[in-house]
């Protein structure tokens, strides 16, 4: 690719002039505008015009006229040719910073409404070296730190669950006695329970005067044959 023609601009420090002429050289010449020519022209003026502090050459008429080939004095309003290429050029820069330009410490933003670029620096904790993995910031940190905090408080209360039922489960600390040792139903303190019969239903109270007064007729009935 040819060598991108650059003005110096009378107001800004010639180190920071040609620190931006190099970066819009490396925007310009990066694989984000290899298949969008007329997308690179138009960041390229612009560009020219922000360094050369000529912000009248940027407006929408003007840009269609220099980079789309439009006539001289055409309506804007019937051709927004400029504006549907400016949100796709916002979209190019975000791009390529993001991922391409990564490392870079300075980023070019095209601000809505506007055509002008405008060269930001970036911070400390956004800027990460060429080739370095992209750390995670923002929202997906915060997420990180969230989603780490409840693991770690779901844990601690499994731990204290598991306590609490340690602590209330009862602990048995008694030895099981043989069979032999063991009192049957049917016998007490005092020995065994002799109203119950081996099924374990208590056994009938025999009426004494009724055993008498059988034993009476039973000894009448053997010695009347005897003549006794």
């Amino acid at each position: 690719m040819a060598e991108v023609p650059l003005s110096h601009s009378k107001e800004a420090p010639p180190e920071a002039t040609g620190q931006r002429e190099d970066l819009v050289r490396r925007v310009a010449s990066s694989t984000t505008f290899e298949k969008s020519p007329r997308l690179q022209a138009f960041f390229l003026h612009v560009c020219r015009c922000a360094l050369d502090n000529k912000p009248e050459a940027a407006t929408e008429q003007q840009v269609g006229i220099c980079v789309y080939d439009r006539p001289p004095g055409y309506n804007p309003n019937e051709d927004n040719i400029v504006r549907s290429q400016a949100r796709l050029l916002r979209l190019k820069l975000e791009h390529h910073f993001a991922n391409e330009g990564k490392g870079e410490s300075v980023v070019i933003t095209i601000p809505k409404g506007r055509y002008l670029p405008v060269f930001e620096t970036r911070s400390e904790e956004a800027a990460a070296p060429a080739g370095a993995p992209a750390l995670v910031q923002g929202k997906p940190r915060r997420m990180l730190q969230i989603v780490v905090g409840v693991a770690v408080l779901f844990g601690l209360v499994i731990v204290w669950l598991a306590y609490l039922l340690e602590w209330k489960s009862p602990t048995s600390k008694t030895s099981v006695a043989p069979a032999s040792s063991v009192p049957r139903p049917e016998q007490n303190a005092a020995g065994p329970y002799r109203g119950a019969n081996r099924s374990g239903s208590p056994r009938r109270q025999r009426n004494p005067y009724r055993f008498r007064s059988y034993g009476s007729s039973l000894c009448g009935r053997i010695w009347a044959p005897l003549g006794g």
